[in-house]
């Protein structure tokens, strides 16, 4: 019998994902009307969160407004297969405010201020993969060499973890009219983002001698524990433009520079072994353990995450009175930067005897976004004085990430989502509820395990003893309700 490989689950937890949708951008849609046109918002910009969608916007406002807008319930369902009928249910279920943004005009000139939270993701799941098996292969022979000994051996593993990412960005805004056509504005944003991993393995096999399970002639187990912290401060900026071309017709424009975050990351990793190689039973009380750290690191280094341009061109037309139409498209450049992270030495992690003591070593690792271009649509509807109907509909393609670790998860989820709501206007509120579904056509670069021919769970391997990493397609599903108020004074 062979226990499970302390390498080869050191090297597993590797595979684990940082936290969830960095990089995607519309997973938590942003504001009042922004959020129910789907992101189509930077050619109307015509409320308060235009400090986020387009600051010339602010030009445009007759009050002093106040909004808050949350995703009073924010949802989000995948699963990804790990071995043949066993997926990792990787759920998050939360609660993100996402802008809380004040705006008031003074003739030509606007300002406003905002406290925007365009990432909150909690998750959380388990696993566990467990089956009986022989060793040798020969289903008639017995687990572990030995007169009388013909009972299966047992394996069991365990796998769970926590991630939890959040980005809170705020500052001022200013705007300036030229004319009745032209308005220039711009945001500037410091931005705080933390970001934290927890992931676990368990494992554990056995032979129980003549079935009788307090009688083991052999007993081995493994614990694996990983967990990653990120702090980041930084600062990004965005410039708007909106141009009123006739009645009921204008175009919108915002542009940023790109953002730069200063990340402090604090890694520590832990594997654990203990194994009994003497019959243990009544007439044996005596055991012979082994127990012992192999693998035991803590480590804390320091990176800057640099982000590209990104430009957001938007139209927004009303042909009739109580119709409004919209329509956008962001582009976002690809970017690139690095980390110093952990990784076993060559040598032992190549033995996988089960028993060697791993080596850990730092290495730089790159990380490269992809440049993608994403589109988003709505129209609102004045259907009684004072209620609306909005729809949006958008894209949210992934830009990664495409990186040089030999076990990460090369993840990419293409969502596409829509959005309904009811708008309120009251002489001293507005109020908005409305909810939006995605759905993420997704691939995934991930480990599997197997079964070897005796039945003991393994984790995949490819010709050369390394670990196959499988691509493969899953599904992703979004859902929240969004709340909006705003205020006028």
């Amino acid at each position: 019998m062979h226990p499970i490989p302390k390498a080869l689950l050191a090297l597993a937890v590797f595979c684990l994902p940082a936290s969830a949708d960095l990089f995607n951008h519309k997973i938590v849609l942003v504001g009042d009307k922004g959020a129910a046109l789907g992101g189509a918002f930077a050619g109307l910009a015509d409320d308060a969160t235009a400090t986020y969608y387009n600051p010339a916007g602010l030009t445009q406002i007759k009050n002093i407004k106040l909004n808050v807008s949350a995703q009073v319930v924010q949802y989000q369902k995948q699963k990804i297969g790990i071995a043949e009928g066993t997926d990792i249910p990787y759920n998050s279920f939360n609660f993100s405010p996402t802008i809380t943004a004040f705006s008031q005009r003074m003739g030509d000139w606007a300002y406003g201020f905002s406290i925007v939270t365009p990432q909150n993701d909690l998750f959380t799941g388990e696993q566990k993969i467990e089956g009986a098996y022989r060793e040798p292969t020969d289903t008639a022979a017995s687990c572990y060499a030995g007169p009388g000994k013909t009972d299966p051996c047992y394996t069991r593993l365990n796998l769970s973890y926590y991630d939890v990412a959040k980005t809170t960005m705020i500052g001022p805004s200013g705007a300036l009219k030229f004319n009745d056509k032209i308005s220039l504005g711009f945001t500037l944003y410091a931005i705080y983002t933390t970001e934290l991993e927890k992931t676990a393995y368990g494992g554990w096999d056995a032979n129980y001698v003549d079935g009788n399970a307090d009688d083991l002639s052999r007993f081995h187990e493994s614990s694996v524990t990983r967990s990653v912290t990120q702090t980041g401060l930084g600062g990004t900026g965005t410039f708007g433009a909106l141009v009123r071309m006739s009645q009921g017709f204008s175009m919108g424009m915002n542009f940023s520079p790109g953002s730069l975050v200063w990340i402090t990351r604090t890694e520590e990793q832990r594997v654990e072994e203990i194994r009994n190689d003497t019959v243990v039973s009544a007439a044996n009380p005596v055991t012979k353990t082994n127990a012992s750290a192999i693998y035991n690191l803590s480590g804390k280094e320091k990176h800057t995450e640099i982000s590209a341009p990104s430009l957001s061109l938007a139209v927004s037309w009303q042909p009739l009175q109580p119709l409004m139409l919209t329509a956008q498209t962001d582009y976002y450049l690809g970017s690139k930067y690095t980390y110093t992270g952990f990784t076993p030495d060559d040598v032992s992690a190549k033995g996988r005897s089960g028993f060697e003591a791993l080596t850990p070593l730092k290495k730089t690792y790159t990380i490269d976004k992809n440049a993608v271009v994403n589109f988003a649509g709505g129209l609102e509807v004045q259907v009684l004085k004072g209620y609306s109907l909005a729809l949006g509909g958008y894209t949210d393609f992934s830009q990664g990430p495409d990186d040089d670790r030999p076990a990460s998860w090369d993840r990419n989820i293409d969502y596409y989502g829509f959005t309904a709501s009811l708008g309120m206007d009251k002489d001293l509120t507005q109020s908005r509820f409305g909810f939006g579904m995605a759905y993420g056509d997704a691939s995934i670069t991930h480990f599997q395990w197997t079964k070897s021919p005796g039945g003991q769970p393994i984790l995949k391997q490819t010709a050369s003893g390394g670990i196959d990493r499988v691509r493969q397609n899953f599904d992703a599903y979004n859902f929240g309700v969004f709340l909006s108020s705003t205020l006028k004074i």
